[in-house]
């Protein structure tokens, strides 16, 4: 099943009291992490948010909560991104078009095993545009200030 979550009509919480990275802080810090390393799009009004689909790579649903948590924190940057989310990967792909790409004109963040706790938090994300379009990086959730970064990130396959 998909849940969309509009970030339209979430508010942002505010500062983090928590020190611990919660499976939440890790999706958002991958999310920030993906939108900075694409380009900035070209001087046009009618640029569209960028849709980014979160699936876990074992298969198990994302919690509810964790869902909310997410689109909470994304929701100063509702003009930037729409995330939704896939409880398995095929969820978020046009699997009957050739290529098998992102539906939407989005990406996937296949997130792998998140264990919550003190940072530095270590996890793995595939970004998947399409069936010749993806690869697989490790990265290191650390705090910076109040909120989660993904730091030390290195791609360690493509497919």
């Amino acid at each position: 099943m998909l849940v969309a979550l509009l970030l339209a009509a979430c508010s942002s919480g505010g500062e983090k009291s928590h020190t611990t990275v919660t499976a939440a802080d890790a999706y958002n810090a991958a999310i920030r992490w993906y939108l900075g390393t694409v380009p900035a799009p070209t001087g046009t009004a009618d640029t569209k948010p960028a849709v980014v689909y979160i699936a876990p790579e074992s298969g198990k649903a994302i919690n509810v909560g964790t869902q909310a948590a997410v689109a909470a924190e994304m929701a100063d940057m509702k003009d930037v991104v729409v995330v939704r989310f896939a409880d398995v990967r095929d969820d978020a792909l046009d699997v009957d078009v050739d290529g098998k790409p992102v539906k939407d004109d989005g990406v996937l963040l296949l997130v792998g095993e998140i264990d919550e706790g003190q940072p530095p938090l270590d996890m793995n994300v595939g970004v998947y545009r399409n069936a010749d379009d993806q690869a697989l990086y490790s990265m290191t959730i650390t705090r910076s200030g109040e909120s989660f970064v993904a730091t030390s990130v290195t791609e360690v396959a493509q497919g």
